[in-house]
């Protein structure tokens, strides 16, 4: 019986059920060339390297390539979402057109307090009557269009149909992607961790530099120390790189074959534009939609390929004696500048040691304090 009842008040939950689906969105051209049109990532460390800027002591990414992407990326979800909506007003009318039918066959109002008492009164064959009544009221509103727009789920063509099964089964593939988003974030968040790491151990090893209190010897001490530091953090990111390339094509891989068996689908069925109902639009719309979401975390992947594959190669041949801001919130390498120099001639890294003694000595002790508070923070 308590099945029965819910079947009765199935209008006052259609208009629950728009929420979730509303977030979906769809579009009526082929999804399989927009994993072509995103930009990979690069093949090499070098040519990474090539499009990294060194501004304000940032190593920064000439995304050109990536913001004209997005442009299209974001024309593309917009029309996407004004399709949903479309379609979501559609089915708000029909809910309501529904809701109004099963009143009409129940008598009154199926969701009020008044109606829940009366039929809990009921005897079990006044109740499996009435539900049959209105079964099949529901299955005759839930095909009819209000207001001239699109039911609320009745019978598709069997294109829509056959794009509606594929949507279903392409569903056992989202909690993957879910899991794929959420290793592509902390895979991210590891590159940049391991940068900060090796950061921190060298950054010990360039304090001996100044510990000893040898002026003669500190400079040439914190040079050799920044330039091992750009070495091992170049090296990490080549690794990195390969990391990321091997994600990212596996993904892209998965990525295309779903977005080709879509297009199979939709195509007949003109990308949601051939179904008659609000469910199926809603279906075919999300389809798309979460089709062209797995792009937009393959962008983001290749952004971070070229960010830690580049960024520590162009830091060490346009930095000198300066600490960069590669990835992540500290600065790394430029120990000259971070723990402090015996004299400079004002061009970075390229200071010699040419003030008095005491001078020196000072800014030697300097450079310690400034070790010590750094290691303390």
């Amino acid at each position: 019986m308590k099945s029965l009842c819910k079947l009765m008040v199935v209008a006052a939950a259609a208009s629950a059920w728009l929420g979730p689906v509303v977030v979906h969105a769809a579009g009526d051209e082929a999804l399989a060339p927009w994993f072509e049109r995103v930009p990979g990532p690069p093949k090499t460390t070098a040519e990474a390297a090539a499009r990294m800027r060194i501004e304000d002591q940032r190593a920064t990414l000439d995304g050109t390539a990536f913001a004209a992407f997005q442009r299209q990326y974001d024309t593309r979800k917009q029309a996407i979402e004004a399709r949903m909506q479309a379609a979501a007003a559609e089915g708000q009318v029909a809910a309501q057109g529904m809701h109004q039918d099963l009143n009409a066959a129940a008598g009154e109002d199926v969701t009020s307090e008044a109606f829940q008492e009366k039929f809990e009164k009921m005897s079990d064959a006044e109740k499996m009557a009435l539900a049959m009544k209105m079964n099949s009221q529901m299955q005759k509103s839930m095909g009819s269009s209000y207001a001239g727009g699109a039911n609320f789920a009745g019978q598709e063509p069997p294109a829509v149909q056959a794009a509606t099964r594929a949507y279903l089964n392409y569903q056992q593939q989202v909690v993957a992607q879910a899991q794929d988003a959420v290793a592509n974030a902390q895979l991210i968040a590891g590159l940049e961790r391991a940068h900060r790491e090796l950061d921190q151990r060298l950054s010990r090893e360039a304090a001996a530099c100044v510990a000893s209190g040898d002026a003669a010897q500190a400079l040439p001490c914190l040079r050799a120390k920044t330039a091992a530091c750009w070495d091992q953090h170049a090296a990490l990111g080549a690794q990195q790189l390969t990391q990321l390339q091997g994600t990212y094509q596996q993904q892209l891989a998965r990525s295309r074959k779903a977005a080709a068996e879509a297009d199979r689908v939709l195509a007949p069925a003109q990308y949601g534009g051939a179904a008659r109902s609000y469910t199926g639009r809603s279906q075919l719309y999300g389809y798309q939609s979460q089709i062209l979401g797995e792009v937009d975390g393959l962008a983001k992947l290749s952004q971070a390929a070229w960010q830690y594959g580049g960024g520590w190669v162009a830091g060490k041949g346009a930095a000198r004696g300066e600490a960069v801001y590669v990835a992540g919130g500290e600065a790394s390498c430029g120990y000259e500048t971070r723990f402090g120099r015996a004299g400079s001639s004002g061009r970075s890294g390229s200071s010699r040691p040419s003030t008095p003694a005491t001078q020196a000595t000072k800014s030697v002790q300097d450079g310690a304090q400034k070790v010590l508070n750094w290691l303390g923070r």
